[in-house]
């Protein structure tokens, strides 16, 4: 039986994100706005931010952080097969690709993007309290390009 998914209506032109794995940072800074093309590039770390931010309490919880992950992993799974296969993350080396396939099994399936190291909650929680800041997302954007 072919599985169905909730097409989110978010389009994927403003849902960037930071793609690391195994302690690569793939794009940070102003190439954080525009990994997923087509305008994303326009996006402040604010409105990055806004979109993690699903409560719209100023700050980014471990819960928000995996809704927005699987967000975007809804609207990188192009052909709807509930996996990512290696033609469809933007700008992800073979190397990443690899790390984010714990199973090698050249897909990687809803379960291991949202556990891998994209956007970690703790890289970016700067002070350790559970949660991120705008002023420590920044902070974490900045360190991550250098």
């Amino acid at each position: 039986m072919p599985r169905t998914y909730k097409i989110l209506s978010v389009p994927v032109f403003v849902i960037p994100i930071l793609f690391s794995s195994a302690g690569m940072v793939l794009a940070a800074g102003n190439d954080l706005d525009s990994i997923l093309g087509g305008g994303a590039e326009s996006l402040t770390p604010e409105g990055i931010f806004a979109l993690m931010d699903k409560n719209g309490s100023g700050t980014v919880t471990e819960d928000e952080l995996r809704s927005h992950k699987m967000e975007v992993f809804y609207q990188l799974d192009r052909d709807r097969d509930g996996s990512l296969s290696r033609n469809e993350p933007p700008r992800l080396s073979d190397a990443e690709f690899q790390a984010m396939d714990q199973d090698s099994d050249g897909q990687i399936s809803g379960f291991e993007f949202n556990q891998s190291k994209i956007t970690a909650i703790e890289a970016m929680d700067l002070d350790g309290d559970g949660v991120v800041t705008l002023e420590e997302f920044k902070r974490y954007r900045l360190e991550a390009a250098e």
